[in-house]
């Protein structure tokens, strides 16, 4: 995988009207001149990704692993989000990943820059073999599964799949009162964090039962 040869670091400032429209639409979003820094997001103004912003994914050697594309126009029959033909059996942001600490799982970039600390994007609602894979051999001992709300069912299918791994693992789903992460904001979503409790099989019974 490589970036769009178009590819340009937003922390280099340009002077041109793409440029500025695309450092507005991440400020609407919440993004922060330090994640544009520490996350290397980039726009292109030309090619098969011109409009997009880029968001790269880079692995623990600090070598890209994936990167996906964000339109930074609402352009109506357009897909808002491209990615490559590559595999995604790999696990996003690894490079800031500290597997000692509680891991928090989330869908996409913008949430995974809201979460800020070890939040692994998932690009997507499901856990990859990669990321279970490693889950086991760095010993996590807590995931906390932080998808957007109207994914609960998701997010119990991944719990199931980690307990499935490692029955001892401390699993929490965190719950954001019908919002997403991007939307909910770092102080809210963390206040969420702490305040949630241990998801237990008690817990999936009853979550079955009711549907």
């Amino acid at each position: 995988v490589a970036l769009p040869n178009e590819f340009h670091p937003l922390f280099k400032i340009q002077n041109s009207i793409e440029y500025k429209n695309a450092i507005s639409y991440l400020r609407n979003r919440g993004i922060l001149k330090e994640d544009v820094f520490r996350y290397n997001i980039g726009y292109c103004e030309t090619g098969e990704y011109a409009g997009y912003i880029i968001f790269p994914s880079y692995n623990a050697k600090g070598n890209l692993n994936f990167f996906i594309g964000r339109k930074y126009y609402n352009v109506k029959r357009e897909i808002s989000y491209k990615k490559p033909q590559v595999s995604m059996n790999m696990i996003g942001f690894e490079s800031f990943i500290n597997w000692n600490e509680p891991i928090n799982l989330c869908e996409g970039v913008f949430d995974a820059c809201a979460i800020r600390n070890n939040a692994i994007p998932l690009f997507g609602k499901y856990i990859q073999n990669k990321l279970l894979s490693t889950i086991i051999k760095k010993k996590v001992k807590r995931i906390n599964i932080i998808l957007d709300d109207d994914a609960l069912e998701d997010a119990i299918k991944n719990y199931e799949k980690l307990k499935g791994i490692n029955s001892e693992l401390q699993i929490h789903i965190v719950k954001l009162d019908g919002k997403d992460p991007s939307v909910v904001g770092y102080d809210k979503i963390w206040k969420s964090i702490k305040s949630s409790t241990q998801f237990e099989l008690k817990d999936l019974l009853l979550y079955k039962l009711k549907s």
